[in-house]
């Protein structure tokens, strides 16, 4: 209370207080309406705290909702990479067994083949031994059979040559001869 009236006083002594040009501040508070205008700020202030306190308390809720509806999407973001990396690993799972399935293949797939080449090798190695030997054969029988014709030929030859038809006939007749005496 001591303070208002200091602030009455002053507010009365304040009042007479002009500038020299005719323009005066009135700071008398019965004359300014300041007293209305307190009243109207207070009764104002009263009459719209619920009003800006409802709007306060709609934001709040507003702003909780939103925190919440935050919470829950980074709770099924978590979820969903939680899940993305489960899927993940099965899939390096997979790819990795897929891998060491198609080496096991390739490895396979080589080991046939050089086996398969192993046996081709020896079966042209046969063949070819028994083309070549069979060939063999077939050389010695021919040379034999020309060299047997061409020696019987020379035989002939010669023995044309050699046995004329007297020497025949004393050929003949020393045989016929020889067979006589073996009785």
């Amino acid at each position: 209370m001591h303070y208002l009236n200091k602030f009455w006083r002053l507010s009365m002594n304040l009042s007479i207080l002009t500038l020299n040009t005719g323009f005066g501040l009135n700071l008398n508070v019965y004359e300014t309406n300041v007293i209305n205008i307190l009243i109207i700020l207070f009764i104002f202030g009263k009459v719209s705290f619920p009003f800006f306190q409802y709007l306060l308390f709609k934001r709040r809720t507003a702003v909780i909702n939103q925190i919440e509806q935050s919470c829950q999407t980074a709770v099924e973001a978590n979820t969903k990479l939680a899940e993305a990396k489960r899927q993940y690993a099965q899939a390096e799972l997979v790819i990795s067994q897929i891998q060491q399935e198609a080496n096991t293949a390739v490895q396979n797939l080589r080991k046939t083949s050089l086996e398969q080449l192993d046996k081709d090798i020896q079966r042209l190695e046969v063949s070819t031994e028994t083309n070549i030997n069979s060939q063999q054969v077939f050389i010695k029988t021919d040379t034999l059979r020309q060299l047997s014709a061409a020696i019987l030929q020379k035989v002939i030859t010669d023995l044309q040559n050699y046995l004329t038809p007297d020497v025949q006939q004393n050929f003949v007749d020393s045989q016929i001869h020889q067979l006589r005496d073996l009785k």
